[in-house]
């Protein structure tokens, strides 16, 4: 089965010109640089709170997302990579499998891009007033491409954790006990998550770099944006998990069922053997085996990840509530 590349495949990781999207967004953002050489007075221009805190902002966002959505699809296919040593299926079938299950429909793409779009459009839409200037339409246009790119890389995450789903629906050889296949689920997941936590703390030093008024950051709109922002980093590393979760959980309690069960037969032998005064030495080698064997799948993880990735994990959703005490702290010195 042909793989039917998706759009933002052909965008973000077109092998023949890899280079082509991120020159797309540099060169997008210089069109600020442009106006301000054409100004009468350059250096005025610069000063303006609008080229910090709009003409700025904006832009350095874009190429911060375009780079951070070239780098998704290589962890991916490193997922699918390590997969493959537990699904029981041919190769044949497993890269029809991965072909199918990673197409991602244009509309759905296209709808993704036109939400985060319309959303940014409706915010700033009121701000205009009279005829627009160019610096307040280039505003309107790169906010709303970069909430159209913000969309559209959330919906294309969602669409791959999917895929991933829809793999591990196969006919799996899972041992509860050595989950070493499926750690690269969790790695991912962590690597999405510091993606989308690195672009929020770049926008936040942005923002504290503007012109714009401290008290906007204790405005209830501010939070009702950055709140749901914070808590989607989380929401994806756990997310990209779950279906991962599901699997070794059920897969450590069907191990675990048929462990005991042995070794209660188990048991009952060496009881009997006892009773008739017979060799129970093979019988309680048996036993000690089944007990090991027992401990280690009640101590197994069911979460592909490890201390090490929380840990990086909680430190990084903490970076941009840091920067915002920091400042705090600076406005009292």
């Amino acid at each position: 089965m042909e793989h039917r590349t998706s759009l933002f495949e052909r965008l973000f990781n077109d092998p023949d010109r890899p280079w082509l999207a991120l020159a797309c967004a540099v060169g997008f953002s210089l069109i600020p640089f442009a106006g301000a050489a054409l100004a009468d007075d350059p250096g005025m221009f610069l000063q303006v709170g609008s080229w910090r805190a709009g003409l700025l902002f904006a832009p350095t966002m874009i190429i911060y997302t375009v780079a951070a959505a070239s780098s998704m699809e290589p962890g991916w296919q490193r997922v699918y990579t390590s997969l493959r040593s537990v699904v029981m299926i041919s190769d044949e079938a497993y890269s029809d499998l991965i072909d199918s299950a990673t197409a991602v429909p244009l509309r759905g793409e296209l709808l993704a891009v036109a939400v985060g779009a319309a959303f940014a459009l409706s915010r700033l839409a009121n701000t205009l007033m009279n005829v627009p200037t160019w610096r307040e339409l280039y505003l309107l246009l790169s906010t709303a491409i970069l909430y159209g790119l913000l969309a559209w890389l959330i919906y294309f995450t969602v669409a791959r954790t999917q895929a991933t789903a829809t793999v591990l629906r196969q006919p799996l050889l899972v041992d509860a006990a050595e989950i070493s296949a499926f750690l690269v689920i969790g790695e991912q997941g962590l690597i999405l998550a510091l993606l989308f936590i690195g672009g929020m703390t770049l926008s936040l030093l942005l923002l504290l770099y503007s012109a714009l008024d401290p008290s906007a950051f204790l405005q209830i709109d501010f939070w009702l944006i950055y709140i749901p922002l914070a808590l989607t980093p989380v929401a994806i590393f756990f997310l990209a998990m779950l279906p991962t979760h599901r699997v070794l959980a059920n897969a450590k309690a069907n191990q675990l069922l048929e462990v005991r069960r042995e070794l209660r037969r188990a048991s009952l032998r060496l009881l009997e053997h006892l009773a008739h005064d017979q060799d129970t030495a093979a019988v309680t080698q048996q036993i000690l085996a089944l007990t090991v064997l027992e401990q280690r799948l009640q101590v197994a993880r069911t979460w592909p990840y490890n201390t090490t990735m929380l840990r990086t994990l909680f430190v990084s959703v903490m970076a941009p509530a840091a920067l915002l005490i920091i400042r705090k702290v600076l406005e009292r010195l």
